[in-house]
């Protein structure tokens, strides 16, 4: 698991990571992200994934603080309702007037995904405080890790504190 940093985008003020898994079960120890909180990008081909694998993989990551998810890929919009279901069940958003938010970005380019992460995906007020981390996961797919890797190289160049 190479989890890689960009820098601190200027705009937003949260550190920027990538991360390339070519299974989901490849996130195997904490990730190392300096933040409470964090944004989530979601690259991942889920059409022949189980739910119970998709839910196993996303509580993993709400465990380690993710508020905000964007989907993208072949069953994005099923992602995210598996996410919301994940949450519902347990009891995350239970007891707060803010949520944690899900999109799905299914007739979009990735680096269109990657930018509405970047720039839109603003947590709700609960979850905005520690919220200094936006992670880009592509999963089973180098072409889409490759995409995500030159997108974020390229936005730092322009906007890096």
């Amino acid at each position: 698991m190479d989890l890689n940093y960009y820098g601190t985008d200027v705009i937003t003020d949260r550190r920027l990571f990538s991360l390339n898994l070519g299974k989901p079960s490849d996130l195997a120890q904490a990730l190392q992200l300096n933040s409470k909180r964090f944004v989530c990008l979601l690259a991942w081909d889920t059409t022949d994934i189980s739910s119970d694998d998709v839910g196993a993989f996303v509580a993993t990551l709400l465990e380690q603080g993710a508020v905000y998810f964007c989907c993208w890929g072949p069953g994005c919009e099923r992602t995210h309702d598996i996410i919301d279901e994940e949450i519902h069940s347990k009891g995350i958003d239970e007891n707060n007037e803010s949520v944690i938010m899900t999109t799905w970005h299914d007739n979009e380019e990735l680096t269109e995904a990657i930018e509405f992460s970047l720039l839109s995906a603003i947590p709700d007020e609960d979850y905005s405080l520690g919220c200094n981390a936006a992670l880009a996961i592509s999963i089973g797919s180098l072409n889409w890790a490759a995409q995500t890797e030159l997108y974020l190289a390229k936005y730092m160049l322009k906007n890096a504190i």
